[in-house]
This record gives C-alpha cells, structure tokens and sequence, in this order.
C-alpha cells in the first residue's frame, strides 16, 4: 500500500514539477524582456532563490537553519546532492560553484546554468585560474559564493577531504569564508538517505524515488566563526574542521 501511495504522490508532484518548471522559464524570459538585456549575476540569483522554493515545496522539502546566515563571503558546505544547491539557494541568494557535467542534467542544469553558477571542469586543471578570476570577481561584488570543497557529493558518514584550489578566490577577494554544515532528516528525526544522491545513483530514478517521499526535513547549520585567509591550504584545513565539529555537534544533540 505504502508503494501505491509513493508512486501516486510521485505522479502528482511530476505534474506540479512540471508546472513550476514551465512558469519559471516564463518568468525568466519575462525579466529579461523586460530589462532589454541579459540579466545579471544578482538578478539571476535572486530569480533562483524565489523559484528553488516553488521545487523544494513540490519535492515536499522544508529546510531549517541555524547560526547567521552569511551575507557575502565563500560560503563552503559538506555535499550530499543536487537538493544541496536548492535548499542554500533558498536559504539566501548566492552564486554556486558546480562541475561542468551539471549543465547537462534535466531540471538542474537549466536552474543552474539560469541561476548564474560558474562550472568547473573537474578532470583538468585547466580552467582552475579562469573559474578562480571569476569566482573572486564575484566575492568582490559582495555577493556570496557557495563552494562544496569535497568535489563530489556522499552518503553523509563522514566529511571528505577538501580540495583547496578554488579557495584561492577568497584569497584573492580578502572575503571571509564561512563554512555550514547540511543533512538531511525525515519528520522524526533520523537520517533520510533518499535525499541523499551519491556513488552510482542515477539521476532521474533518484528523482522519482525524491519525488515519491512524503516528506524531507533539511537541516543547515552555519558556523558563528568566519575568517579572512591568505593561504588557500590554511583556508580549506579550517574549514573542513569546522565542519566536522559541526556535524559531531549534530549527531550528539
């Protein structure tokens, strides 16, 4: 009966992603009608975060947050999935930082690419000072700039070991950066793995699966400390650890 349910709510959100999807594109081509131009950074950010929670209200998604939310600066986060992008995004408008191959996924990849994020190609280092140059523009605005250091996204167990190229942006901008820590929980409390996509999971039956889940409670934690760094390895060594103490404060409360 419980897979009856799921697939019958799976099909009702389907239909109402659809919908938002559709007046989403709408309102995008209506503003950039309407300014005569391609739409900025700014602009593009703030289009997200207002359509981002039309998705995860659809997705039956509802975020909490703790500590202040970062105004501008790099803010860096553990990564669990593509709902990590939706729920900071629609926790405060930022810019996001995500591999290349996102630009092709269904759904993600028009959000994101409409939303402003810089893509990175992660099997080269190629591109690294082009992607570094545009991501310090940007924390120079004063805007702020989501990064997820571990490079690809996991189950949540443990926190993966950072990379610490792309933090030489927040060096070059002299802007803080500001680490958070995320996970995911059902209604009860516990862990809630179908939020989670990682490992071989496939992205539109892990979509299915997320839209045929009655409810998922996300959780953002920010840290109350932020630094200014002048060295990336210093930056991405500290703020991994404060993610860790972050997440062990999580599990122990």
């Amino acid at each position: 009966m419980q897979f009856v349910i799921a697939v019958f709510r799976g099909t009702v959100r389907s239909g109402a992603l659809f919908g938002v999807l559709l007046a989403a594109q709408g309102n995008y081509l209506w503003r950039r009608w309407r300014a005569q131009a391609p739409l900025t950074r700014s602009q593009r950010v703030a289009w997200m975060q207002v359509w981002v929670r039309w998705v995860l209200r659809v997705f039956g998604v509802t975020y909490t947050l703790a500590g202040p939310v970062p105004a501008e600066g790099l803010l860096v986060s553990n990564h669990l999935g593509y709902l990590d992008i939706m729920v900071l995004a629609a926790a405060h408008p930022s810019v996001f930082v995500s591999k290349i191959e996102v630009r092709r996924w269904p759904l993600f990849g028009w959000l994101a690419q409409c939303g402003g994020t810089i893509f990175v190609q992660r099997r080269t280092r190629d591109d690294l000072p082009a992607v570094t140059t545009a991501m310090a523009e940007v924390l120079q605005q004063g805007q702020t700039v989501v990064l997820f250091p571990e490079g690809t996204s996991s189950n949540g167990e443990k926190i993966l070991p950072f990379h610490a190229a792309l933090f030489e942006a927040a060096v070059q901008a002299k802007v803080p950066v500001m680490p958070a820590y995320l996970r995911y929980n059902t209604p009860q409390g516990l862990p809630e793995p179908h939020a989670y996509y990682w490992g071989d999971a496939i992205l539109l039956p892990h979509i299915a699966q997320l839209l045929g889940t009655k409810r998922i409670c996300a959780e953002v934690v920010f840290s109350a400390e932020s630094r200014v760094f002048t060295d990336r390895h210093a930056a991405a060594t500290w703020a991994r650890g404060v993610i860790e103490e972050l997440r062990a404060a999580r599990e122990s409360s």
